[in-house]
């Protein structure tokens, strides 16, 4: 066995790792519950995590120890940590797009893959060919020369999630909650100590400690999130009207929900919730960087633009029209969504959010009497 390597430190930091990711999971089980992208990829940064903490304790126990069974764990089990690295990081930045409310293009999307495709491909001819690490006949795990490029990419992949982060703050003007540092710079600092200290292990604990605190950060936001739709909650616009500054550009957006008491009514509640989520989604993801979406009462949602370009609000009011107008002819449901918009752009120097809100409510009344207007079939009182 190695004589630089402590198992009992080993076996303690993975341990206390497992534990705090464990107590920090029963305390979000709720967040398990409900399907989606975010938390598809908040489950899959979990169970990698976890796989990580109990794995690496198990391969540091078997080096040095000599025979073919042995040799077998150090290997393979060396192998499936440097999978698990490959798995994590495009995880957490689909992830953290995820919760930021934007969609990553196609090119973001296929470098983050590519990148680690290649890492899976050097791992196959790991096999053949000592490339990433060996073990010796002692069985004794020894990095190879492309092991620096694992490095490499966890490093790339690190500063592109600041580099996205700092993105939309940019562009929405006023970042959600989530913050980044707190799985950023733990990892950094596992990956960078197990780096340079051989025999210590770092990577995986530091790991779980970030997973744990992205964790609270979620939990913190319990309060501004309506439960429904996933989306921010009045009390969110209550904390956004303080911390919204007069010397920004913004535009305020007032959307309803066509024909929403209608789908209630007539198909049910819980269609009625499936037309909200959907609806939440949609505009959500057609709002993007750009700003806030806010559930503000039953069918009606705010949206706060950091921005009062003409092009820019016209850009964003027609991905939502178009999202909806795609929904409706590949969804095969018995109704159609749409929604009426109002759009108001806000001088904070001369009239407060509330009156900006109101010329916006008003704007979309508008929207909504031409709407019925276009469609005369339809019963107003049941908007």
């Amino acid at each position: 066995m190695n004589n630089h390597i402590n198992l009992a430190a080993i076996y303690i930091a993975n341990l206390m790792a497992v534990m705090v990711l464990a107590t920090t999971l029963i305390s979000n089980t709720w967040r398990f519950r409900y399907k989606g992208v975010e938390r598809r990829y908040l489950s899959m940064l979990v169970v990698t995590t976890f796989i990580g903490c109990i794995l690496d304790p198990i391969i540091f126990s078997v080096e040095g120890h000599v025979g073919g069974f042995y040799r077998m764990i150090n290997f393979g089990g060396n192998t499936l940590l440097f999978a698990l690295n490959l798995i994590l990081g495009p995880a957490w930045m689909f992830f953290l797009s995820s919760c930021l409310g934007i969609r990553l293009s196609k090119i973001h999307r296929f470098c983050i893959i590519g990148l680690n495709a290649i890492g899976a491909v050097l791992l196959l001819l790991n096999f053949f060919n000592p490339i990433v690490f060996c073990v010796t006949a002692d069985n004794v795990y020894c990095r190879g020369f492309h092991y620096m490029y694992y490095l490499i990419v966890e490093g790339a992949i690190i500063l592109d999630s600041v580099i996205l982060y700092f993105w939309v703050r940019k562009k929405s003007g006023f970042l959600k909650f989530f913050p980044v540092w707190i799985f950023m710079i733990p990892v950094a600092c596992g990956i960078a100590i197990q780096t340079f200290i051989y025999g210590v292990s770092t990577v995986w604990p530091f790991i779980a400690v970030a997973i744990s605190a992205v964790l609270t950060s979620l939990q913190n936001e319990q309060l501004f999130e309506d439960k429904l739709t996933g989306l921010y909650n009045r009390f969110y616009l209550d904390d956004l009207k303080n911390r919204i500054s007069s010397d920004n550009q913004y535009t305020a957006m007032l959307l309803d929900l066509n024909q929403f008491k209608s789908i209630n009514d007539r198909f049910g509640h819980q269609e009625g919730d499936d037309a909200l989520i959907e609806t939440a989604q949609r505009v959500r993801m057609a709002v993007g960087a750009y700003g806030e979406v806010i559930r503000y009462a039953g069918d009606e949602f705010i949206v706060i633009l950091n921005t009062r370009q003409d092009d820019e609000i016209n850009g964003i009011s027609k991905g939502i029209q178009d999202s909806l107008d795609h929904y409706n002819k590949t969804s095969r449901k018995p109704y159609e969504l749409s929604v009426s918009i109002g759009i108001c752009r806000m001088n904070l120097d001369q009239a407060s959010i509330d009156e900006v809100l109101d010329e916006a409510d008003k704007q979309m009344y508008l929207n909504k009497k031409a709407y019925y207007e276009k469609n005369p079939r339809e019963d107003r009182r049941r908007s």
